[in-house]
């Protein structure tokens, strides 16, 4: 996969990711695992965006998979964490799903 087009589907991750941590902070009685995963998730993939930026075009291709890896595993949590409560706003479920299912596809892509 081209650096280009791993920045360009990062950034859309990167902006479902935001929307699910702003849905998240928005929705009343979010349990606190969930809160807290999401928060992680958020940050981290700001972290890793950033990490993205600064590196040359011709990057090994295994530092951005190690980092969606990571994301991914922390998409699955909140994933987990929606799935073992189904009084979730059905809102955040559907943005929290989008973020994972976005993660889950450029990990199979990038392995």
């Amino acid at each position: 996969m081209q650096t280009s087009e791993f920045q360009q589907r990062f950034s859309q991750i990167e902006r479902s990711v935001q929307n699910a941590a702003q849905t998240c902070r928005q929705t009343q009685n979010v349990p606190q695992q969930l809160k807290d995963t999401i928060a992680q998730l958020d940050t981290q993939s700001q972290q890793a965006s950033q990490q993205f930026a600064s590196q040359s075009a011709d990057a090994p291709e295994q530092q951005f998979a190690q980092a969606v890896d990571r994301l991914e595993q922390l998409g699955d949590q909140a994933m987990q964490a929606v799935r073992q409560n189904n009084d979730i706003d059905s809102k955040l479920r559907d943005a929290v799903k989008q973020a994972h299912d976005q993660l889950s596809q450029l990990k199979h892509q990038l392995h």
